[in-house]
């Protein structure tokens, strides 16, 4: 599994910031998860506390968006729960980066992930079966990324995890949870024609 990059796991191992001053900013770092089905890399970004301050000059921009934080900035909390948000339908991350924001000034560390194959930068998968099955695998391998890193595994517990999502994000998060999607016939709102959706999800009944 991979993690952080190693610039943000160096600037971590050097200290925890105390936790009094959890929520007073919002630090950001890059995160390398990869889905070896679609053989790609899955884009993820990670929100967390941290008491190093924010500066005018630090607004980072990401794509038309734009976010006031402090990148590699240590993790203040040595016990902020994770919370992964999955996006719309050919949508970005970025449009949930204020809702990110108010959950880690809350002491929460956040995970954007930015689906392959179904965004605005890269839409290939939209409407069809691997969409489904792949946007649940998504969350997971950036999960499975979070935990696995040895500068984050000891300071985000592996239980409590959240996931929460808009429009399709909200079936994803569903479908982490164990949810099996149903279509009866002859609707077909994802392309599965046929059949019912739920036979695109790995594990699933129908």
């Amino acid at each position: 599994m991979t993690g952080v990059n190693p610039a943000s796991a160096a600037c971590w191992r050097r200290g925890v910031v105390p936790p009094s001053l959890v929520g007073s900013h919002v630090g950001l770092c890059a995160l390398a998860a990869v889905d070896p089905v679609q053989g790609v890399g899955i884009p993820a970004w990670l929100l967390y506390p941290t008491g190093a301050e924010e500066r005018i000059e630090r607004i980072e921009r990401f794509g038309p968006s734009e976010l006031s934080v402090a990148r590699e900035a240590p993790l203040a909390s040595p016990a902020a729960r994770l919370v992964v948000i999955s996006h719309g339908n050919s949508g970005p991350p970025w449009t949930h980066r204020t809702t990110a924001a108010h959950l880690v000034r809350a002491g929460f560390a956040v995970a954007l992930v930015e689906h392959p194959g179904n965004s605005r930068s890269d839409d290939a998968l939209a409407g069809t079966p691997a969409n489904l099955a792949g946007r649940p695998r998504h969350v997971r391998r950036v999960i499975d990324a979070v935990l696995a890193d040895p500068a984050l595994a000891p300071r985000i517990p592996a239980t409590g995890i959240a996931v929460r999502g808009h429009s399709i994000g909200a079936y994803t998060a569903l479908a982490v949870a164990g949810g099996q999607p149903r279509s009866p016939p002859p609707s077909s709102p994802t392309g599965c024609r046929g059949r019912s959706p739920s036979s695109a999800i790995p594990g699933s009944r129908r």
